[in-house]
C-alpha cells in the first residue's frame, strides 16, 4: 500500500512576488500530485491541515481545488482542518474547524458527500477505507483504535518540539500507527514514523537554503518507506545578508527564474555589488534592511561568532546568522552577543 502525503498547501495565500501566479502553480502541482497518483496506483492522498490559508478564501479559489480533487474518483482524499496555534486548547488561525470554517460552507460540505473525499473531524476523527483506519488528531495524537484493519494511519496538525509552547516530541514515539503524517511546519522533517510534509509550494521567504516543496510518498509496513518527493520547478523565497563577496556569489549561484532573494542586510562596501544584484527583476531589498558601517573589524566579529555555531542545533544557525549581522549593526560586544545568544537558545 502506498499513500502521498501533503500538507499546508495554504490556498489563498498572498505573495507579493508572485501575486495571483501563487494559486496557478499550487494547483498545477496538486493536478501533477494526483495524475502522478493514478499513474502508480496510489489509493490514498492525506492533507494533512492548512489546506487554506484561512476560513475566508473565495470560492473562486476553493471550488476548483475540490472540482479536481473530486473528478479523480479512484483515489480517496483525507482531510483534516489545520490551525495556526500548536495548543490543543487554542485552535485558531489558517482554515481551523472554527464555526466560521470553510469546510461548512454549505458549497463546500456538498463534496463531502462524495464517495473518494473525507474530512475528519473533532466530531468524526475516522473514517476506514479498504483496509485501511485514518484517524484525525487536531494539536495532538490520537488515542490509537484497535480495529481490524490491515494499516491505522494517523493525521495530525500540531507543532511538535522542545520549545515550551510545543507538544512533547515523544508522543510520537512508541507509537503503534503504521505512520503518522503530519503538519503546521512547513519544513519537512522524519521522526521514526512520523514526518512533516513541509510546504507543499514555498511560498514565504526564508533564510533556510535547503527548504524545498514537494509531497512525501509513504509505504506503510514492517518496512516502512518514507521518500520525499520534490517538486524542483517550484519557486524558492530566500532571505539573505550579505557581509562578504562569498556571500554575494552564493546568491548568484542561486538565481534563477524560480528563485527570489530578498536582501536584509549588507556591508556597505558592497553597496556597488548590491546595487547591480538588485538589476535582476527577482531580487529586492526588504522594507526593514540595514546597512552595516565597514570599520575594519565587522568581518572578525562575524567569524569568529560564525565559528560558535558548531554550539548550537544545526535547526538554529540559520536565525542565528541573522541576529548576528543586527549585533553587528548595533556595533554590539563580543561577550553581550554571545550572553544573549546562551540564554536564548540554552546552549
Amino acid at each position: 500500500m502506498t499513500l502521498y502525503h501533503i500538507a499546508d498547501v495554504h490556498i489563498g495565500v498572498k505573495n507579493q512576488r508572485l501575486g495571483d501566479k501563487l494559486f496557478d502553480i499550487q494547483y498545477k502541482h496538486l493536478k501533477r500530485l494526483y495524475e502522478d497518483a493514478v499513474k502508480n496506483n496510489v489509493d490514498f492522498v492525506v492533507i494533512a491541515g492548512d489546506l487554506f490559508d484561512s476560513n475566508s478564501v473565495p470560492m473562486s479559489l476553493a471550488r476548483p481545488v475540490f472540482e479536481l480533487i473530486a473528478g479523480y474518483r479512484g483515489v480517496h482524499t483525507i482531510i483534516i482542518p489545520g490551525g495556526g496555534a500548536s495548543i490543543k486548547d487554542e485552535i485558531t488561525g489558517h482554515d481551523a474547524y472554527t464555526k466560521d470554517s470553510i469546510y461548512k460552507r454549505v458549497d463546500i460540505k456538498a463534496y463531502f458527500s462524495r464517495d473518494n473525499i473525507h474530512l475528519l473531524t473533532p466530531d468524526n476523527p475516522y473514517v476506514k477505507i479498504k483496509d485501511v483506519l485514518f484517524q484525525g488528531g487536531f494539536f495532538e495524537v490520537p488515542d490509537y483504535i484497535d480495529e481490524d484493519a490491515l494499516y491505522h494511519i494517523a493525521i495530525v496538525h500540531g507543532a511538535f518540539g522542545k520549545n515550551e509552547d510545543e507538544i512533547d516530541p515523544k508522543r510520537l514515539e512508541d507509537t503503534p500507527f503504521d505512520y503518522i503524517a503530519l503538519g503546521h511546519y512547513h519544513k519537512h522533517r522524519v521522526f521514526g514514523k512520523s514526518a512533516y510534509a513541509g510546504a507543499f509550494i514555498q511560498f514565504e521567504f526564508t533564510k533556510a537554503k535547503d527548504l524545498k516543496s514537494g509531497f512525501v510518498k509513504v509505504e506503510p509496513g514492517p518496512e516502512l518507506n518514507i521518500e520525499y518527493v520534490p517538486f524542483d520547478d517550484a519557486p524558492r523565497f530566500l532571505k539573505v545578508e550579505l557581509l562578504s563577496k562569498e556571500d554575494l556569489d552564493s546568491v548568484k549561484d542561486r538565481l534563477n527564474d524560480n528563485t527570489f532573494v530578498q536582501i536584509e542586510g549588507y556591508l556597505d562596501e558592497l553597496e556597488d555589488d548590491v546595487m547591480e544584484l538588485l538589476e535582476n527583476d527577482n531580487v529586492a531589498l526588504s522594507d526593514e534592511h540595514f546597512v552595516i558601517e565597514s570599520d575594519g573589524t565587522s568581518q572578525v566579529f562575524y567569524d569568529t561568532l560564525l565559528k560558535n555555531l558548531l554550539n548550537y542545533p544545526e535547526e538554529y544557525r540559520e536565525e542565528i546568522v541573522s541576529l548576528i549581522m543586527r549585533f553587528i549593526h548595533k556595533k554590539a560586544t563580543f561577550p553581550e552577543v554571545k550572553d544573549f545568544l546562551q540564554k536564548r537558545y540554552e546552549i
